[in-house]
């Protein structure tokens, strides 16, 4: 255009810094556009993630729930996780009643420790099952008060960096009050006791090294301890999965006649989940899990009598003990 003329060279030289200047313009508007979108992405993840979170939180609604349960059923329950196509339980039906120890037995991934979860309120049936406390389903119950009326000792606890007795003491919502006898028999039950009293302070003594003066426990320790947060709760429902894979053979076997043989309690619902068939031959049923499905139960000679699964992992069990004793001799 400026060599036919048609521009002259003032106007074309302002043309073509208008041109720069705008395709500047255009790209800095590109990189924010840009910028917006993607953080509008993050932001819609933050909400959906806190829309979850409110999902998530216990129902406050509901019926308040009972002191002491003398039957939990569970009819047909069904429960897969979020982002899994199999389904972690899968028609799941049972009835416990208070006076009772089961066991809830089978490989990883079965089942067992989710159905617990179920019977303790921290998760909810799915598909039309339904979980009832002495014929109240529990979606008609307060979530918070359920929970509060099951006593949780998990495989790896909670290391609540607090004296040894608020450790206890917390399982009931407190810090500051405790029942001396209640800790302390809590305490003798699970081993607890001997571990603290070789602490500096006793029961006052911090477990946490992350304050000054605090002091440190083994795996085994924070077990016992666990153990005896559980027992002092004195919930109708009692949980135990896996509590003791962290002991040692004689810390494991005092605290299995102290919880499951010596001191029976009529009102009250004892669950434990473990791999060692050993420490379930007691217990007044058991159930073997497999794939989400309960595929046997009863007491253990009905079961090592019926030959099946429990029958065949129980045997594997006890022939290496034998091997192993074996060799030793």
């Amino acid at each position: 255009m400026l060599i036919a003329g048609w521009l002259p060279l003032a106007a074309g030289a302002g043309a073509v810094l208008a041109i720069q200047a705008a395709q500047t313009s255009l790209t800095r508007l590109v990189d924010v556009s840009h910028l917006v979108y993607e953080h509008a992405m993050w932001v819609d993840d933050l909400l959906a993630f806190q829309e979850r979170c409110r999902a998530l939180q216990p129902r406050r609604s509901g019926l308040p729930a009972p002191g002491t349960v003398r039957i939990i059923t569970l009819d047909d329950v069904t429960f897969t996780y979020p982002g899994k196509d199999t389904p972690a339980l899968n028609g799941i039906s049972m009835t416990l009643h208070a006076g009772q120890t089961v066991a809830f037995v089978g490989v990883n991934g079965s089942g067992k420790s989710t159905c617990a979860r179920l019977l303790a309120g921290l998760y909810e049936p799915q598909e039309g099952g339904t979980v009832t406390w002495d014929g109240v389903n529990v979606l008609d119950l307060d979530a918070e008060s359920l929970q509060a009326r099951v006593g949780c000792v998990l495989q790896d606890p909670v290391r609540f960096p607090f004296s040894a007795l608020a450790n206890l003491t917390v399982s009931r919502g407190t810090l500051t009050e405790a029942d001396p006898r209640r800790a302390l028999e809590a305490a003798r039950a699970s081993g607890a006791e001997q571990v603290i009293a070789a602490l500096p302070g006793g029961w006052e003594a911090l477990l946490s090294k992350r304050f000054r003066g605090g002091h440190e426990l083994s795996a085994g320790q924070w077990a016992k301890i666990a153990v005896a947060r559980g027992l002092y709760k004195n919930a109708p429902v009692l949980l135990l999965d896996e509590p003791t894979s962290s002991m040692d053979p004689r810390a494991e076997h005092a605290v299995y006649e102290a919880v499951l043989r010596d001191n029976p309690r009529s009102d009250q619902i004892t669950v434990l989940i473990s791999h060692r068939l050993a420490s379930v031959v007691s217990c007044d049923r058991v159930f073997v899990f497999d794939g989400g499905r309960v595929i046997e139960s009863g007491t253990h000679q009905e079961l090592m009598n019926l030959g099946g699964e429990y029958a065949a992992m129980f045997t594997l069990q006890a022939d290496g003990y034998r091997a192993e004793a074996g060799e030793t001799a």
